[in-house]
């Protein structure tokens, strides 16, 4: 029984829980944001009290004609504005500061669970999804909410020093003056929740996009060859077209705010003119000190709420990139919480059965052992099985049900990093990434000398062509190894994998979609590499394992035949039928 989705949490608690985190990340940094928070009364007070400082220079300086008193008020000004030109600076830099650095910690935390986490869970999704989590919604996210978080704790500081300080000097005026705060908070508000669900969509678009164009460039070759160009623009037009929408919203939705607020300030300073003549208003008529100071600090009280009201756009963005981060964050990483030591490189595996599928097995009932020191080779038909078992030797995926054991442990007891160190998988297609070859080979470990890497190369043969490049082992290769022929890519990731301490050595169909000359070379490597190390290998040429110990014969995810080459050859069974179709097609 399939269990229904669960509402998504209020708007409020998931911006608290999302806080949360980001405070969470953001303490690796406390004493910065603790300057910067420390500052904040002291700027908000020199904001407040700055216009009080005009109505004593008008009323008690220039109406009374006390030009000590005026002097007095024009230094006490400066004073206050030279504070305010250092300590606003400071709190800035100090917080965009600690800002840059909480996002380093939030990108190193998201990185790195990505890279933990499961081959079924890439597979659920583009890679461009994860790219765009690592690269856009961490730019999203900026300094913004390290810093509009402590703005807004700022603004929020004013706002009460300034309802204070006009208190202090009439509490009439003080109390209609906070009647406006709760207006002007529940229209902000409003709007933060349309921007949220807005920003919302863009990220999720941004993301989508991001995919999309991931997926085609790596698909440049099926693109090209089956015309595929106009589909897959017409599919990035309508989520590119969608993503406009969406944007054009948040900026109507921001721009409204600020309107909105921008003539709520207007009518409070029209108001404030309109009750400081009346003599039923106050007692007696304010002075034109008094009236500058109000309209001063009107100015100031609503001059956050704009800036709040600008950054909402900001916040929701950032929240919305958050909370995508947030939901990778919380994709589950494999169970690692095993603590076995294997003895040895010997492979069990007893009664295997899995499926990707819910009641559709891929894998049923195998079982075979691996003795230390031997090889062992895997064949059968597309969709046997043969790369899921590979799969589940390296943790890709879990054994639902039998058990793996590896030099007498239990895999799942093994630690992951533990066994990534012992069994190396050499795909079909190995990663060739931009640097040297050297590089590519040794992965820029500092523990492999090159005198190693080059005595490796050696034994696998791969030395031959490595010294016919222009630069030898510096030579620069390209993106996906584009200078170099698929052979040439299969000798650098068997010497890779060869260069490593790993006691078993996985190949998966390493001999497929190459040339017959150098195939001989790889059957070379393979048989090198299979006196010096336990593998097992995943055939797709048959005739590249006729010197393997033991051989296993899938079909439909049961093993139907086992044995060495000569002896599955004069069985006259599946393998012998397999080999003579390949002979027949070889000749």
């Amino acid at each position: 029984m399939t269990t229904p989705p669960k509402d998504p949490p209020p708007s409020g608690s998931m911006d608290r829980r999302l806080t949360a985190f980001f405070i969470k990340e953001a303490r690796k940094h406390g004493r910065s944001y603790l300057i910067a928070f420390l500052l904040m009364p002291a700027t908000a007070v020199i904001a407040a009290y700055t216009p009080k400082v005009f109505q004593l220079a008008i009323d008690n300086g220039i109406i009374a004609g006390d030009m000590r008193m005026l002097t007095r008020m024009i230094f006490l000004f400066g004073a206050l504005l030279l504070l305010r030109f250092i300590l606003v600076p400071i709190q800035q830099m100090v917080l965009q500061t600690a800002g840059i650095r909480t996002l380093r910690e939030i990108r190193s935390t998201l990185v790195s669970h990505v890279c933990r986490l499961a081959t079924g869970t890439f597979e659920k999704h583009p890679v461009g999804v994860y790219v765009s989590r690592a690269t856009s919604d961490i730019e999203a996210i900026g300094e913004t909410l390290a810093t509009g978080l402590m703005s807004i704790i700022t603004d929020a500081f004013t706002i009460i020093a300034i309802l204070v300080v006009i208190c202090t000097q009439d509490l009439r005026m003080g109390l209609m003056t906070a009647l406006l705060v709760p207006i002007v908070a529940a229209i902000i508000n409003w709007f933060r929740v349309l921007l949220r669900e807005v920003h919302k969509e863009i990220r999720t678009l941004t993301g989508r996009l991001s995919g999309q164009l991931n997926e085609t460039v790596s698909m440049r070759p099926e693109m090209l060859n089956f015309h595929l160009g106009s589909v897959a623009m017409r599919e990035y037009s309508e989520s590119n077209l969608r993503l406009q929408d969406y944007n054009e919203r948040a900026v109507s939705y921001d721009s409204c705010t600020y309107s909105i607020i921008e003539g709520i300030d207007y009518c409070a300073v029209g108001c404030v003119l309109i009750l400081a003549g009346q003599s039923w208003f106050a007692r007696d008529l304010l002075t034109p000190g008094e009236i500058v100071m109000y309209l001063a600090l009107l100015q100031q009280l609503f001059f956050p709420f704009k800036q709040l009201g600008q950054r909402i756009a900001t916040i929701q963005s950032t929240y919305a990139a958050l909370e995508k981060i947030d939901e990778t964050l919380n994709l589950p990483v494999p169970r690692d919480d095993g603590e076995q030591q294997p003895q040895g490189s010997a492979i069990e595996v007893r009664n295997l059965n899995f499926g990707y599928l819910e009641h559709k097995q891929v894998i049923k009932n195998v079982s075979f052992n691996l003795v230390e020191g031997q090889s062992l080779a895997i064949v059968g038909p597309t969709g046997s099985g043969k790369s899921t078992i590979v799969r589940l030797l390296t943790r890709q995926y879990e054994v639902e049900s039998g058990s793996i054991f590896f030099g007498g442990a239990s895999l799942q007891e093994i630690p992951r990093e533990h066994l990534k160190r012992q069994v190396v998988l050499v795909p079909q297609e190995p990663t060739i990434f931009r640097g040297t070859v050297a590089d590519n080979i040794s992965l820029r470990r500092p523990d492999l000398s090159r005198e190693r890497m080059i005595e490796v190369c050696r034994n696998v043969t791969a030395d031959q062509f490595i010294e016919s490049l222009p630069r030898g082992y510096d030579t620069e290769l390209e993106s996906e190894g584009a200078n170099l022929s698929m052979g040439q890519r299969q000798l650098i990731a068997l010497a890779r994998a060869l260069a490593t301490d790993a006691r078993v050595l996985l190949f998966d169909e390493s001999t497929a979609n190459i040339d017959t000359q150098t195939e001989l070379m790889i059957q070379h490597a393979l048989n090198y590499v299979m006196q010096h190390r336990s593998a097992i290998v995943i055939a797709h040429r048959l005739s590249t394992i006729r010197h393997v110990d033991h051989i296993l014969v899938l079909q439909h995810g049961v093993i139907v035949e086992e044995g060495n080459h000569a002896a599955l050859l004069a069985r006259g069974g599946v393998y012998r039928k397999m080999y003579d179709l390949q002979a027949m097609e070889q000749g």
